[in-house]
C-alpha cells in the first residue's frame, strides 16, 4: 500500500522535470509535511510517523533521505555501490556535503556504517571507504571510525528480526578508537540506503554506549520494497 500511494503521488504531483535546481535529473522533492519525521521517506498521509515507524524505537533521532527514491536514483546508487562509478560517487557525496554545509550551524562529526567484508571482497572495493575518502578530500568534516565489522551474511535477503540479529554478530565497537569527538557533539551516522533502518539503529545504539546522545542519520536514498 505504501508503494502504491507513493507511486501515485510521484506521477500526479511531481514535476515532470524531476527535482529542484541542482538536484540530479529524475529526483523528486516532497514538502516536509509529506515526509516521515523519523525515517525521512515519503508518507502517503499527514500521519506522523509513517506506518512503518509507528512501532519502532530507533537509537537515532531522525533520518535524512537526501534523494527520494526513483528509477534514476536507483541506477545512481547501483553505479556507485557496485561499480564505483566516479560521476555517481561525486553526485551522491556532493548531496551529502551540500546538506551538511547548509543545515548544520554547530560542530558535528560523521561516522559511516562499515561495509560487509564479504561484499568488499566480492566487489573489490569498499563503498563506505569511498564515501569517507571523498569527504576527507573535499571537506574539513570530522570523520571518526569507532566500528569493526567482521564477515557475515549479507543483509539483503533477511527480514527485520534476522537483520538485527545478523548485525549484533557483525558490527561492534573497536577496542581502541583513535579519535573520539566530544560527547556533547552532534553525530551523523551515514549509510547508502535506508531499508529497515537496522544498520543505522545498531550503529547508533553502539554510539550511545560511548556516551553520545544527539545522534542523527543520513542516507542517500530510502528503499522501496523489491528494489536494490
Amino acid at each position: 500500500m505504501y508503494d502504491f500511494f507513493r507511486s501515485v503521488f510521484i506521477v500526479f504531483f511531481s514535476s515532470p522535470c524531476g527535482g529542484p535546481p541542482n538536484k540530479p535529473q529524475g529526483t523528486y522533492s516532497f514538502p516536509d509535511s509529506q515526509l516521515c519525521p523519523i525515517c525521512g521517506r515519503f508518507a502517503p498521509s499527514d500521519q506522523a510517523p509513517c506506518c512503518y515507524c509507528l512501532d519502532k524505537d530507533y537509537h537515532f533521532q531522525s533520518n535524512k533521505v537526501l534523494l527520494q527514491f526513483s528509477v534514476e536514483v536507483e541506477k545512481l546508487l547501483k553505479d556507485f555501490k557496485f561499480r564505483k562509478h566516479k560521476q555517481s560517487t561525486e553526485i551522491l557525496c556532493n548531496e551529502l556535503i551540500n546538506y551538511l554545509t547548509t543545515t548544520c550551524d554547530r560542530p558535528f562529526s560523521i561516522c559511516i556504517v562499515p561495509s560487509n567484508p564479504h561484499s568488499i571482497a566480492k566487489k573489490g572495493f569498499d563503498h563506505s571507504r569511498v564515501i569517507s575518502k571523498y569527504l576527507e578530500n573535499k571537506t574539513n568534516f570530522k570523520i571518526f571510525s569507532p566500528f569493526i565489522r567482521k564477515k557475515g551474511k549479507a543483509q539483503k535477503e533477511l527480514n527485520l528480526k534476522q537483520r538485527q540479529e545478523n548485525l549484533r554478530n557483525q558490527i561492534y565497537l573497536a577496542e581502541q578508537i583513535k579519535i573520539l569527538p566530544p560527547k556533547d557533539e552532534r553525530i551523523f551516522v551515514v549509510d547508502d540506503i535506508f531499508t529497515t533502518g537496522s544498520s543505522l539503529d545498531h550503529c547508533s545504539r553502539l554510539l550511545t554506549q560511548l556516551g553520545y546522545k544527539e545522534i542523527y542519520s543520513i542516507t542517500f536514498t530510502a528503499k522501496i520494497s523489491g528494489t536494490l
